[in-house]
């Protein structure tokens, strides 16, 4: 029972649930994507890439109550989540921090606390393979 229990929590350990991942889809890809480097993806914070793009799918990223992730870790995990789907960049939207309150109360009083989970939220996006395309067509 010891050993289940230990390959368990080595389990939880490994797969980073203190971090949790959602993916939507919105837009068929120009081409195959591919997982690769968390590396490779461009990440943009204050201005929209120049070269054209498709978006592709919306990732959150986001604390779970239990976590003692940083923010850092949360971050990171956006980015490892862009990457695995095969987003060439990520188009970063805002935070999508939520608030969890802790204990109980009554209209007599109560104890309560509250905690911040720290959250990310980002458009994955896929370069076109040929920018120069739709520039093209409205001088044909």
């Amino acid at each position: 029972m010891n050993r289940t229990r230990s390959l368990l929590l080595l389990a939880a350990a490994l797969c980073g649930c203190g971090t949790r991942i959602a993916y939507i889809p919105t837009n068929a890809p120009p081409r195959a994507m591919q997982a690769h480097s968390p590396d490779s993806v461009q990440i943009f914070t204050t201005q929209q890439p120049e070269r054209p793009y498709v978006e592709v799918g919306l990732i959150e990223a986001q604390q779970e109550s239990h976590s003692v992730d940083t923010e850092e870790t949360v971050f990171t995990r956006l980015r490892e989540e862009a990457a695995h789907r095969g987003c060439d960049g990520l188009v970063l939207l805002g935070s999508n921090d939520s608030v969890q309150i802790i204990g109980s109360g009554s209209q007599f009083g109560g104890n309560t606390s509250g905690r911040t989970l720290k959250g990310y939220r980002g458009t994955c996006i896929v370069w076109k393979e040929d920018g120069k395309s739709e520039s093209s067509n409205g001088s044909n």
